[in-house]
């Protein structure tokens, strides 16, 4: 899928340096304090206008910040579009720790049927350039899956669970893999997937509002992905830009065999680090908040 939203943003250049300006004053009123003195009043004074204006620059990132068509429903034949970080990682998508797996998608494009949002990053052997998190989200790194399209296992043989794989290029060097998962019939709550990019599944208790379900887990992940393609389990988009659901055969699959990292890794600073590759389901750890 081809993208070009050139002109619809402010320039990612000047929010990143925004951002970098905004972190270099408080490493130097940081430093003020930490020698027992009071930062002088204009260095409050620059830091105040720096701060209205990354707020600003956000405010329109994320108000002009397009809709992307990740998936379409197998059962009812919906577009599923998501609000995601395309021109750049600097983009609060990619830091979340926590969804329910569907709060990213666009309320009108919801279909009962969807049941969990994942996905790959591939970095494409390049080094992420984007440094520091967007300073309005408390978490600073991003935690992917792996770089490679996978499936789990265990949540595409839940019943009547079925997943849709898409491509589409991030900051004109990345490429991301959404992995949507549609069910006909949805499963209980306890059998919930970790959303793409996240680490927690967070959603009010079914039936036990206003009581929230928070829960964790590790799930095999699964790259070989010709069988699931035979067993009609697997479906993809049409990259080719009709972008139509299709249900094979199996050599037309555009997905087998993409390189990349085949485990989770993560992002830092610019740095990446690999994390070990979950070879079993793990046992979920759930906790009840009121």
């Amino acid at each position: 899928m081809k993208l070009d939203f050139r002109g619809l943003l402010p320039g990612e250049e000047r929010y990143d340096e925004l951002s970098s300006q905004l972190r270099a004053l408080q490493l130097k009123m940081k430093k003020y304090q930490e020698e027992g003195q009071e930062p002088p009043r204009e260095l409050f004074d620059e830091f105040d206008c720096l701060d209205r204006q990354e707020s600003q620059a956000m405010y329109e990132f994320l108000r002009r910040r397009p809709l992307v068509l990740v998936s379409r429903c197998p059962y009812c034949a919906k577009a599923t579009w998501v609000k995601v970080g395309v021109f750049s990682l600097l983009d609060r998508f990619w830091y979340h720790v926590y969804s329910d797996g569907r709060e990213e998608v666009s309320e009108d494009s919801l279909c009962k049927h969807l049941f969990c949002l994942d996905g790959a990053l591939s970095l494409n052997g390049h080094r992420p350039t984007e440094a520091i998190a967007p300073i309005t989200v408390t978490n600073d790194t991003i935690r992917m899956a792996a770089e490679a399209p996978f499936v789990k296992p265990r949540v595409l043989n839940l019943p009547t669970m079925v997943a849709v794989m898409h491509s589409f290029p991030v900051a004109d060097k990345y490429t991301a893999y959404p992995i949507v998962y549609f069910a006909e019939r949805q499963p209980p709550q306890e059998e919930f997937c970790i959303g793409w990019a996240r680490q927690e599944y967070v959603d009010h208790l079914e039936g036990g509002k206003p009581v929230v379900f928070i829960g964790r887990r590790t799930d095999a992940q699964d790259y070989e992905l010709r069988k699931w393609v035979e067993q009609g389990k697997l479906l993809w988009l049409d990259p080719t830009g009709d972008e139509q659901l299709i249900r094979g055969p199996v050599e037309a699959f555009p997905y087998n065999d993409v390189l990349g990292r085949r485990n989770p890794y993560t992002i830092k600073g610019g740095k990446v680090r690999n994390l070990r590759s979950p070879t079993t389901d793990g046992r979920p750890k759930v906790r009840l908040e009121r």
